[in-house]
């Protein structure tokens, strides 16, 4: 298939362009999860403070205000950090759970937590069956209203670098009861008490036994299909401590009316991409982003490839092709499409030293069968500033409005970056697999919770305080 790489006209029908929020948060936090309360508001939670007493802080975002409050926090018991898993239920109230394996409060790992917006409350609910963590994979929330978490990582997994095939689901519909513990401490304060919800592994209908993946994902994404299935895509089957990796090529589906898992058909190779990387093989790891269209087709963007079995940073390339996935009742029989056009390299859009591929890739499905890629970062963690429109029956590209950008302060520290060198303000990395579906009635969209991108140093950049947000209209 014939590629280009370069988008053949401008974007003309977005107005307004990106704008960073009217105030900031009073604390700065890095890799935090922000998922949507409602029509208007986003919930920021967990992530790295810049000050780690500000772990189990909590704020929301108004999108008609464009300005923060601070809620209730979670419960001290339970230890907050960049892995814990968010999901929000129909009614709006948000779920956490798992979190990191290592470091003081990993014993707290099962306990989640539950607030109730109109309330601004948090209390106990249900345990993880297990102790799991997550790096960024969002928590789908099924038709059937319960919630599903995918592509963690869980004590077996911990000294191999294996991902968990494990897979949750949440029923905020049952009662649990679980070991009461000191709210401020997590210890076990004695005796049991009675909760709303539950979390179980996934099961089988027929006959209840659990059902996993094929595969881990770590690293990965996943999203809810319009036929309500759940496709999972992208990651790493195995990370160990010294970088080495094996990517997960294949695909995975869940089906909640069976509770079934299906091994879905295997990423493509793509030309000029995984033919210069050895043993790559059509993997799309760290930042891969999906969106389902109006008409059902998958958008996939971004993410890196590398050379399996080799450390991860020694051989990266981060991706410029994009796939439109038709997905099949048949979850093998799925097809991909590589599309015409090729994202641009982000040289001279906050990209100077490193290739011209990105991977922390935000991935918005807007109205009018659209995508709208936002950014990046190529392999040298470049904060990339330009956005995308995306038009999956034609594959074409758009350029549209360029995210918030200026000089980094960090500029007299690295030589290598010319004067006057303009990064995006805040970075997507991280994020943007977790926080890529902040879309919003109109197709406004939202970014945050990732590091300050232009702070005062690279070695120690800080939680940012902004959140950024795009206002536009459909053409005529």
């Amino acid at each position: 298939m014939t590629t280009r790489d370069h988008p053949t006209q401008t974007l003309t029908y977005m107005s307004d362009g990106w704008l960073l929020s009217e105030n900031t948060l009073p604390v700065g936090k890095d890799k935090a999860c922000g998922v949507k309360l409602n029509d208007r508001q986003v919930l920021w939670v967990g992530g790295t403070p810049d000050e780690p007493a500000d772990s189990n802080k909590v704020f929301v975002y108004d999108v008609t205000t464009r300005r923060f409050h601070k809620v209730a926090p979670v419960p001290a018991a339970k230890r907050m950090d960049h892995k814990v898993a968010v999901g929000v239920l129909n009614n709006g109230h948000v779920v956490v759970a798992g979190g990191s394996l290592s470091g003081p409060g990993g014993e707290t790992n099962r306990l989640s937590y539950r607030y109730d917006p109109g309330h601004d409350e948090w209390t106990r609910t249900g345990n993880l069956p297990e102790r799991q963590e997550w790096l960024f994979t969002p928590v789908t929330l099924l038709r059937d209203g319960r919630l599903l978490a995918v592509g963690g990582r869980g004590d077996d997994g911990a000294p191999t670098g294996d991902g968990s095939v494990q897979a949750f689901v949440y029923d905020a519909e049952h009662t649990t009861t679980v070991e009461a513990v000191d709210p401020h401490t997590g210890a076990p304060s004695g005796g049991t008490v009675v909760v709303h919800g539950r979390w179980d592994y996934t099961r089988r209908v027929s006959d209840h036994q659990p059902t996993t993946l094929g595969r881990g994902h770590f690293f990965g994404n996943a999203v809810r299909l319009r036929d309500g299935r759940v496709f999972v895509v992208g990651g790493h089957e195995s990370w160990t401590t010294d970088d080495v990796s094996v990517q997960a090529v294949d695909t995975d589906y869940f089906e909640p009316e069976t509770g079934e898992w299906r091994s879905g058909a295997p990423l493509p190779t793509v030309a000029g991409e995984d033919d210069t990387r050895p043993h790559s093989d059509g993997g799309r790891t760290n930042g891969v982003d999906v969106a389902v269209m109006d008409d059902g087709k998958v958008v996939i963007a971004g993410g890196a490839t590398h050379t399996d079995g080799a450390k991860y940073f020694d051989t990266i390339l981060c991706r410029r092709s994009i796939l439109v996935m038709t997905a099949r009742p048949q979850p093998a029989a799925s097809t991909y499409v590589v599309a015409t056009d090729r994202i641009p390299s982000g040289n001279g859009s906050g990209g100077y030293t490193g290739d011209g591929g990105r991977n922390q890739l935000p991935c918005y499905a807007v109205p009018g069968n659209r995508a709208v890629l936002a950014g990046g970062q190529d392999s040298h963690g470049d904060d990339l500033y330009d956005t995308y429109v995306f038009h999956p029956d034609s594959g074409t590209l758009h350029r549209g409005p360029d995210r918030v950008h200026k000089t980094p302060g960090w500029l007299p520290q690295h030589p290598e970056y010319p004067a006057g060198f303009q990064a995006a303000v805040i970075s997507t990395r991280a994020v943007s697999m977790a926080n890529s579906k902040l879309v919003f009635p109109g197709g406004v969209l939202v970014h945050g919770g990732s590091y300050n991108a232009v702070g005062d140093s690279n070695e120690s950049l800080l939680g940012t305080r902004y959140a950024e947000q795009l206002n536009h209209h459909t053409p005529h």
